[in-house]
């Protein structure tokens, strides 16, 4: 079976799916595609420094893959590639692995993939709907549609199946900021945004590949489904970025321990306390509304940006632009600086109903919208690179 790789430029909950990108690749004849010019940066080419033609920045390249599934998600995060099938049976690909790259194609064999399976009863079916990554690639949530969640330890080489967290039950979870801080044996506070609005708070340790959630807390309910959360720290500061499928935020303020260093909820009283700004999309809700989020640690002062980045595939068009602090309570001008682009700019066609998903790197936006793949410098909005992707039907 032919399916798709995936790079992850950046952050995000719900990485981007699409096939390989691959730089360099300049055209066989040393120069470039036509079409595309290359007199700097910003038009998708970069320089070696040696003398050569300049070498694109993005190409699209075909993966062999030899698992004969159908992928309902998939996320990446510090070379772990995770993904769900169809039938809820979860891979594992250490992307690290690079003597297994033969040519442009991956020859993926049976014991550099990991099959993992949900904990359930002989004959039970359990649906998965989304599954969840940490920054470090070490722990997976996987949430089913019955609004189970089960833990997996990554790292473990027989990692086997899920342990069901139990303090996790009948929620449905649409997003997780998770923390920089975690170790393998320990999440650290991490935010959690479910389907019915609620932001949640709660500390997983490991114990034996076991998890044990110390403490849930509901720290606010806005309302609308929170399909993205993202925390930046600076100290004892927190800026909690939140987005529904209506509108962004930002609360900013510092964070409380209790004396002794147990373990108890930090964010008990954030949001009653904090510094906050918004913006309200006017036009109504997205369909299909995504997130992205390249953090802060992953900025490059290059760009002139050294704050957190967002993408947001919003109703009228994507809004982007840099997740400032908030000074004062109502302080909706963190968002000024931020760029409404319009679909038209963008995509052509433009399939309404369908999903347009956004992904981050440093200096570039990148968008999947059924089979086109587009990129554009985020600095000046031009179109840097246009491809479409070849899909396969679902039978």
């Amino acid at each position: 079976m032919t399916t798709s790789e995936v790079q992850d430029f950046g952050f995000s909950d719900s990485p981007i799916v699409y096939t390989t990108l691959r730089s360099p690749g300049a055209g066989t004849n040393g120069t470039s595609r036509p079409g595309i010019h290359d007199e700097d940066v910003d038009q998708g080419f970069f320089s070696t420094g040696l003398g050569d033609a300049p070498l694109e920045m993005f190409k699209v390249e075909r993966a062999q893959l030899n698992l004969n599934i159908t992928i309902h998600q998939l996320v990446v995060s510090n070379n772990i590639l995770i993904m769900a099938s169809t039938d809820s049976k979860i891979y594992k690909i250490d992307l690290t692995l690079q003597e297994q790259i033969v040519g442009t194609y991956w020859k993926l064999e049976s014991f550099l993939t990991i099959e993992m399976e949900l904990q359930k009863k002989h004959g039970e079916n359990k649906k998965i709907s989304k599954i969840f990554l940490d920054i470090n690639g070490d722990h997976l949530l996987v949430n089913t549609e019955a609004g189970e969640t089960f833990y997996f330890s990554v790292r473990n080489i027989r990692v086997g199946r899920g342990r069901p967290v139990s303090r996790l039950n009948n929620i449905h979870i649409e997003s997780i900021a998770w923390n920089n801080d975690a170790t393998t044996s320990s999440t650290k506070e991490i935010l959690i945004g479910t389907r019915d609005g609620a932001i949640l708070e709660t500390y997983l340790e490991i114990s034996d590949y076991i998890p044990n959630a110390r403490y849930l807390r509901q720290l606010r309910n806005i309302g609308s489904s929170v399909i993205g959360l993202h925390v930046e720290k600076s100290g004892e500061t927190r800026d909690v970025f939140v987005a529904t499928r209506s509108g962004l935020s930002v609360y900013s303020v510092r964070i409380t321990r209790k004396p002794g260093g147990d373990v108890s909820s930090v964010y008990a009283t954030f949001f009653d306390e904090a510094n906050s700004g918004q913006f309200q999309e006017l036009s109504g809700s997205s369909s299909f509304p995504k997130i992205a989020i390249l953090p802060r640690s992953s900025a490059d002062i290059r760009s002139g940006q050294g704050n957190a980045y967002f993408a947001w595939a919003s109703s009228p068009g994507l809004f982007h632009g840099n997740i400032n602090t908030p000074k004062s309570s109502g302080d909706d001008s963190i968002f000024s600086d931020a760029t409404l682009l319009p679909y038209a700019n963008l995509l052509l066609p433009l399939s309404e109903g369908n999903p347009i998903l956004p992904e981050l790197s440093q200096f570039h936006i990148l968008i999947l919208h059924e089979n086109q793949l587009i990129a554009f410098n985020r600095l000046n909005n031009r179109v840097v690179f246009k491809e479409s992707i070849p899909t396969v039907p679902i039978l």
